[in-house]
């Protein structure tokens, strides 16, 4: 008898961990935050985005076309950075593990001061005096004649060499 109630109270005890895990609510099963990366005001995906779960300390990167997956949990914190754009943070909610995700970054632009052109700077001052002192030097032909120059007496012609 004491070995039929084992086996009974067993038999429960499978019965009721088998019931337990089948309706056991989704938050024990890894779940994944995916979508798309794009360009804001547009749809312009953007490729090689770092996606990370601060929270879960887990990281992805976007491909080519702009999608990303990486584990979320409701409350997790998920940080998308790229060069070039400004970061943005989401702080992930139940819906948004159900459908895909889009996030749209703001291109970062750097403005750059006002550049003068027609100054004449330090480097192209002394770079003229250097001109000037060499001139003698720099304006004096070279003893060999090069490939691409000709003289009066060039025509043309036969030309036969020894070598």
């Amino acid at each position: 008898m004491l070995k039929q109630n084992t086996a009974n109270l067993l038999l429960l005890l499978a019965f009721s961990f088998t019931v337990l895990l089948a309706f056991s609510p989704p938050s024990f099963a890894q779940q994944d935050l995916a979508g798309k990366v794009v360009k804001r005001g547009g749809t312009e995906p953007i490729p090689n985005v770092s996606v990370i779960n601060i929270s879960l300390k887990k990281s992805n990167m976007s491909d080519m076309g702009g999608n990303y997956k990486v584990p979320g949990r409701p409350g997790d914190t998920i940080l998308f950075s790229s060069a070039s754009y400004q970061p943005d943070t989401v702080l992930v909610s139940s819906y948004m593990l159900d459908e895909s995700w889009l996030v749209d970054l703001k291109p970062k632009v750097t403005l750059l001061p006002t550049a003068n052109v027609e100054e004449v700077s330090n480097y192209q001052i002394d770079s003229l005096k250097r001109r000037d002192e060499y001139r003698s030097l720099l304006d004096k032909k070279h003893p060999i004649r090069l490939f691409d120059e000709k003289t009066q007496d060039d025509a043309p012609g036969l030309f036969i060499s020894p070598i």
